[in-house]
């Protein structure tokens, strides 16, 4: 709220109409104690009832209740009334919630509508203490979601443009709650640029009354070369039985026929198989399996969405990675490989039609070497790329991971590019420090491969509760299997 704040409270409660009544006693309570005058005091009560009504209404369809709550204060020489909308996100393009807030802007010193990610949203109300003002009475009413058979609906799929970013916001709360593991989807704002620029292309299932039910994304990473990941998939649990996803994925895959790009590549969850075996008939190729780079706490819920069990002795959930060339030989057509990781992984190579050879025995690690970090806090995970190979760098890599371990984190991968010079001795090195082999993926989303190594600080990781459909796939679940193992009895 706020430098000079000196009067502040706050009354949190479930979106429900029955507690709007004492809570805005509480805020006439309020403003008499201020001195606010009565014309003035009644345009504030009235813009705090209708945005009330509107978070309420807009959430009472939900079982439980989601909480809101509403802060009072006086900061400034200003009252300011916080709703926090812990529920459905309000979407002011949407008809009726527009109306409502050009109304209060047409009454009020101050609207403020923030979206605050996984905290939900902030609504505030700012009318200035002892100056009068004249403002137009607020109009608009508030227009409550329909509702609808999932049986028959009328569905359209169509592309979507910024003005459908509140929406998709909406759409992701219904089916995650706050819970997404990426938490941009839940700012309208970010959306409307990412579509804006090109950088999200959305697909998406729309009812008649401009709902969305189902979403698949295109992110760009990549100009050069042209790289794309499909993502930001979900369907409406109340519609998982008309087939949403499979029509929503198709046009998304439509509108990549019609793109000039050099690859595509998915990130996978592993603790189901649906969307494997769904995207294996456009024929991807699985490079790699980030085992328990996940925390369990970003992960959807299966037996929330109807789609199963979740895994009961894993608190780190894994991913495979897998990509889906769209230009012939994107990394090349050979790659040089330390004898012992060539014929431990370099059947990976084999579906892109790249060859291995050895690399020379006498290829040793420099002395030097530099690397970047980048945390990920949400996952517990840090990622090390190994720009240059080298002794100091390892050992500086594997000294910063200890100081993650002592901090929390649970998760490593170091990226080396293929090619590299003493990579053997590398595996070596990391190998003692517990690391495993991960696999292969785009250094930096680019046309040349990484190698990925990772390790996971001990944790319940049951391997049989990892899924993965493909026959390579389970192949290189195998091989780090036995790795894993083995570092855990070292």
């Amino acid at each position: 709220m706020g430098e000079g704040i000196t009067e502040k409270a706050v009354l949190e409660f479930p979106a429900s109409l029955l507690h709007v009544g004492p809570v805005l006693g509480y805020l006439d309570a309020f403003s008499d104690q201020l001195g606010i005058e009565a014309d003035r005091r009644v345009r504030l009560r009235d813009a705090t009832s209708r945005t009330l009504d509107l978070v309420v209404k807009n959430n009472e369809h939900l079982f439980p209740k989601p909480s809101v709550s509403v802060g009072f204060s006086e900061s400034n020489g200003e009252l300011l009334v916080e709703v926090l909308n812990q529920g459905v996100p309000i979407n002011v393009n949407k008809n009726g919630q527009g109306t409502i807030f050009h109304g209060l802007t047409q009454s009020l010193d101050r609207v403020l509508l923030e979206n605050q990610g996984r905290l939900g949203q902030s609504i505030v109300l700012g009318m200035k203490l002892g100056e009068a003002a004249a403002r137009k009475s607020l109009e608009g009413n508030v227009r409550v979601a329909e509702p609808f058979d999932p049986e028959t609906v009328e569905i359209k799929i169509r592309r979507l443009n910024k003005a459908d970013a509140g929406a998709i916001a909406e759409l992701f709360f219904h089916v995650y709650g706050y819970d997404y593991i990426h938490e941009f989807v839940y700012y309208p704002e970010k959306l409307e640029h990412l579509i804006e620029s090109d950088e999200l292309i959305s697909v998406a299932a729309i009812l008649p009354n401009g709902r969305l039910v189902g979403h698949v994304g295109l992110r760009r990473w990549n100009t050069s070369p042209l790289v794309y990941e499909p993502c930001l998939g979900v369907v409406d649990p109340l519609l998982k039985s008309r087939g949403v996803f499979s029509k929503v994925f198709q046009e998304a895959m439509n509108v990549v026929e019609t793109l000039p790009m050099d690859y595509l590549f998915f990130d996978f969850v592993t603790n189901h198989e649906f969307s494997q075996k769904f995207v294996s008939r456009y024929n991807p190729i699985d490079l790699a399996i980030f085992v328990g780079c996940q925390s369990k706490a970003t992960q959807a819920k299966l037996e929330k969405l109807g789609m199963g069990a979740d895994p009961k002795e894993t608190d780190r959930y894994s991913l495979l990675y897998s990509v889906l060339p769209r230009a012939q030989f994107p990394f090349g057509k050979d790659a040089e490989l330390p004898m012992g990781l060539g014929e431990e992984i370099g059947f990976l190579l084999e579906p892109l039609g790249i060859s291995w050879y050895p690399a020379s025995r006498f290829s040793v690690l420099p002395s030097g070497g530099e690397y970047k970090s980048s945390l990920q806090p949400a996952q517990n995970a840090i990622i090390f790329d190994l720009v240059s190979p080298g002794r100091n760098a390892v050992e500086r890599i594997l000294q910063e991971w200890q100081h993650c371990l002592r901090n929390g984190y649970e998760y490593a991968a170091v990226d080396v590019l293929v090619g590299s010079p003493g990579v053997g001795n590398l595996y070596d090195c990391l190998q003692e420090a517990g690391f495993f082999v991960a696999g292969f993926l785009p250094h930096n989303m680019g046309s040349r491969l990484s190698l990925r190594f990772q390790a996971v600080r001990p944790t319940k990781l049951a391997f049989d509760e990892i899924r993965v459909f493909s026959p390579i796939a389970n192949r290189l679940l195998d091989l780090i299997q036995i790795q894993y193992e083995r570092n855990q009895t070292l």
